[in-house]
């Protein structure tokens, strides 16, 4: 319950996080802040001890006894450290020039090593505030990537009426046509209503197979996949226009050269070359206007 209701506050959570991250480098700060404690300890008992090289014969028993042992220095430079001085003014009113080094000491322990550890603490809460702030903006953006994702969905399947798995022309123009469509589809991939043609050209890489005159035709055509992605990945900026058509163009071409493939190994040549003319065309057509639209 303790740890629920810690979570349900960022800020506490935040910084308890950033406390247990900032852990080793506070061991290594705290080791650091030991080690001079220790060494000035040594400097205190050798100086300032009972048998110190200031303590003459005349230095008064209370003088002699503030740095008896290693333990008893290290916990009064400690108390030092934190602003407590009263434990060692004897020493340092029988020996005024020391005040100068009891200034430097706890400023050097104030100002340096509680600086540092406050730094270190306030650095890993910016960065793990950081780190939550990214990621809530990646679960809005995977909320907001889920739902656009489940309305084109909708979308093609309202558009494509006769369920066949593909969106020709006339379904296409039809779904531009409509308003409330139309605006749906603009709002979702972020473009002018009058631009929404444009999808037509780079979004229609595949085909599909219809009779007409009784002769087979094929016919561009929108595939699911090409319709859900493209729009997804791409959301359709109008300076991304240029990389889509580079891939219609590509898709557009591979099945040229399939077809001339086909029609130099097969023994009806002249019907497969007259649907290879009808593709050229469309391709110059649909070159034409991708770079009038550029």
């Amino acid at each position: 319950r303790l740890v629920r209701l810690v979570r349900t506050c960022p800020p506490l959570f935040n910084l308890l996080v950033s406390i247990l991250r900032a852990m080793q480098s506070m061991l290594w700060i705290g080791l650091l802040a030991l080690v001079v404690i220790y060494l000035l300890a040594l400097l205190c008992i050798k100086l300032a001890g009972p048998r110190g090289l200031l303590m003459g014969s005349s230095v008064p028993d209370e003088v002699r006894s503030v740095f008896p042992t290693i333990g008893r220095s290290m916990w009064l430079l400690f108390l030092a450290m934190n602003g407590w001085t009263g434990h060692v003014l004897p020493v340092f009113e029988y020996f005024p020039a020391g005040l100068v080094l009891l200034v430097a000491y706890m400023i050097f322990s104030g100002f340096v090593v509680k600086s540092v550890l406050t730094a270190v603490i306030s650095d890993g809460m910016a960065n793990v505030s950081e780190e939550a702030a990214a990621q809530e903006i990646a679960e809005e953006q995977t909320k907001h990537n889920r739902n656009m994702r489940h309305r084109l969905e909708e979308m093609y399947d309202i558009v494509d009426t006769n369920a066949n798995g593909s969106i020709d022309r006339d379904e296409f123009n039809r779904l531009i046509q409509d308003e409330d469509r139309s605006d749906d589809l603009s709002d979702l991939v972020n473009m002018e209503k009058t631009e929404l043609p444009m999808l037509w050209f780079v979004l229609a890489k595949g085909e599909r197979v219809i009779e007409q005159g009784g002769q087979r035709m094929e016919v561009e055509s929108i595939l699911r996949e090409d319709f859900i992605e493209g729009l997804f990945s791409k959301q359709f900026a109008l300076k991304e226009f240029s990389m889509l058509k580079l891939e219609k163009r590509m898709a557009v071409l591979e099945r040229l050269m399939f077809r001339i493939l086909t029609a130099l190994n097969s023994d009806d040549g002249p019907a497969q070359l007259s649907s290879f003319d009808r593709m050229s065309s469309q391709l110059i057509s649909a070159r034409a206007f991708s770079d009038r639209c550029a």
